[in-house]
């Protein structure tokens, strides 16, 4: 089976599953994903969504975290969706970090197949990456879901993404612009 085909299979199943186990409660019952990367909005929903969506969130977490599993294979794009779906529903600091993860990812293997004078990434991108990064640190100061060495990571790839969209200054042992092709990787 084709990965698209996959993982339309895996979201239908789950959208049918939340539209049964949640058809009481009110139509706002998701964190729209233009909010991801405003940290108020999301650590609000946090707060208030219903514990029930973490095992639909957990699923949708773990078939990303099979798909980046796959090495050269990976579907970068098909994982970065199902990140987003985890965190729509219940937003965790590990859904966001591989959701980070593999938009860059993504999108630098689309940059690839550009010709060179229209490679790459617009500033909009980066800074909304750097917003999800700030969403994730606020998620894991209510609800962790990191140990210490991961949580600590998240500041540090925050941080020298925000230098280089401030300064377009790379710096080489960035790993978020390692994700993104923008430096080569270590």
């Amino acid at each position: 089976m084709s990965a698209c085909y996959m993982w339309l299979t895996r979201f239908a199943s789950l959208l049918i599953l939340s539209h049964t186990a949640y058809a009481k409660e009110p139509a706002y019952v998701h964190l729209d994903v233009s909010e991801h990367a405003y940290p108020e909005k999301v650590v609000q929903y946090l707060k208030n969504a219903p514990e029930k969506k973490k095992k639909i969130a957990e699923d949708a977490y773990e078939h990303a975290q099979h798909h980046a599993a796959r090495g050269r294979n990976t579907s970068w794009g098909s994982v970065y969706k199902s990140c987003m779906e985890s965190i729509s529903l219940y937003p965790t600091g590990k859904a966001f970090l591989l959701g980070i993860e593999a938009r860059l990812k993504h999108l630098a293997e689309v940059d690839k197949r550009k010709p060179p004078a229209e490679r790459g990434f617009p500033a909009k991108v980066l800074q909304q990456m750097a917003g999800q990064f700030d969403s994730a640190i606020a998620v894991e100061s209510h609800e962790r879901s990191l140990d210490d060495s991961r949580r600590d990571q998240l500041v540090l790839h925050r941080d020298c993404l925000k230098r280089y969209i401030d300064t377009n200054q790379a710096e080489a042992d960035c790993v978020p612009l390692q994700w993104a092709g923008i430096v080569p990787v270590k």
